[in-house]
């Protein structure tokens, strides 16, 4: 069996890295001795960690680029995203136009998303190349795996999306229940191929008490709580006053007071993303 993990991203975000390690653990258990191949925005990450075949995002996405690179990268993209789709039919096995965008996908029997939380109104761009990806995957007749992630809210833009092309998936695993109840609300989508689930870096593998306690410069007899952090630039996100970077910083740093005032514990913050490998977000600030 071929099996292509997409929507990989790069190890600098620990989310992604964890997605991509422990997808691949739990797909190599699964399948073993399965071709696995991972799409990602720096295979190297990948390729370097874990051993694994990794090739670069179709998409190429232009983070932090001008806006007229950024407008004519949307032109291009949108030009070759509808040269595939029309020559893209139900069994197929090549393509002549834009062959390098197709080929993992010819060569997959299973596609396997790892995204986690791109299909929402915050990532309404994003959402759209990814649910196209589901089609073309469904066109041609490759089974689709989104595997836990969590969807929505949704804006109206993305619901039409998300009721066009998400139902064109072949098992959806959620990790939330507000993310469970809207896939069960998507028009098309059979209950049947819904599976509650946990986020799969629970799957994450441990190392030892006294290295880890090593990386976060801290003894054995301290009382820890670890938090990640990020500094959000999402998209729309303003919208509601719990959904912005300020309130966001505000909470947390209530949170963070409550633990050690009240628990006296030692709250180690982990960021996010590195502006490293890839990665253009920079969270240590």
């Amino acid at each position: 069996m071929n099996i292509l993990i997409t929507e990989g991203h790069t190890d600098a975000n620990i989310g992604s890295g964890a997605l991509v390690e422990n997808s691949l653990v739990l797909l190599r258990d699964r399948y073993p001795g399965a071709n696995i191949r991972v799409v990602a925005v720096y295979p190297e990450a990948f390729r370097e960690l874990y051993g694994v075949d990794s090739v670069p995002d179709p998409f190429e996405y232009p983070y932090k680029k001008p806006w007229l690179r950024k407008l004519a990268w949307v032109t291009k993209t949108i030009l070759w995203m509808a040269v595939i789709r029309l020559q893209v039919v139900p069994g197929m096995t090549s393509v002549r136009f834009y062959k390098s965008k197709l080929d993992n996908y010819l060569w997959a029997d299973m596609v396997v998303s790892v995204h986690a939380e791109r299909i929402k109104e915050a990532f309404y761009i994003d959402a759209f190349y990814t649910l196209f990806s589901f089609r073309i995957a469904h066109l041609l007749a490759k089974k689709v795996v989104l595997f836990p992630c969590a969807l929505g809210p949704y804006g109206f833009g993305t619901r039409f999306l998300v009721n066009r092309w998400l139902r064109n998936v072949d098992l959806l695993f959620t990790r939330d229940e507000l993310s469970f109840k809207l896939a069960n609300e998507t028009k098309g989508l059979s209950p049947n191929k819904i599976i509650r689930s946990a986020d799969v870096a629970v799957m994450q593998k441990k190392i030892g008490s006294a290295e880890a306690l090593a990386l976060i410069g801290c003894s054995p007899q301290d009382k820890v709580v670890g938090i990640s952090v990020m500094q959000w630039r999402y998209i729309k996100g303003d919208i509601s006053p719990y959904s912005n970077y300020t309130a966001y910083v505000a909470e947390m740093t209530k949170v963070v007071d409550r633990l050690i005032t009240e628990y006296g514990v030692k709250v180690v913050l982990y960021p996010t993303n590195y502006a490293i490998r890839g990665c253009t977000t920079e969270d240590r600030e």
